[in-house]
């Protein structure tokens, strides 16, 4: 995924759940600052049968207040389905853990590390 300077771009893949359950539920039940991301649905290819070959894509327009929403928000969703983390990985195999626990004002330090990441995807 080519990323700029002003757009930051995420995949996000919630097991259990479509990218399209997730994209409602991002839309439908977080703040007024993750409602400013534009979220679209991209197709993934695979080779094998997958329930969902579709994955949500958080575009961002560089702005470290709506990331920190997403991963606040997706921390508190993670913590309410009884996941135990979520983790951030690059394309590199570069992988963050982040607890479900964490506390907020260890998110901007993460986000700096997310930002640093190739083609980041997040997982929970």
């Amino acid at each position: 995924m080519k990323q700029s300077d002003t757009e930051f771009q995420i995949e996000i893949t919630c097991y259990g759940m479509t990218a399209y359950q997730l994209k409602e539920l991002l839309e439908k039940q977080f703040s007024d600052e993750i409602k400013k991301l534009d979220f679209s649905i991209k197709m993934k290819p695979s080779r094998f049968r997958t329930i969902d070959p579709a994955t949500l894509v958080a575009i961002i327009g560089g702005s470290t207040g709506i990331i920190a929403a997403l991963i606040t928000g997706l921390i508190n969703f993670a913590e309410k389905r009884k996941s135990q983390m979520i983790v951030l990985q690059g394309k590199d195999g570069s992988r963050i853990e982040i607890p479900a626990l964490t506390p907020p004002e260890e998110i901007d330090n993460l986000i700096e590390k997310l930002k640093k990441m190739n083609a980041p995807q997040i997982f929970f």
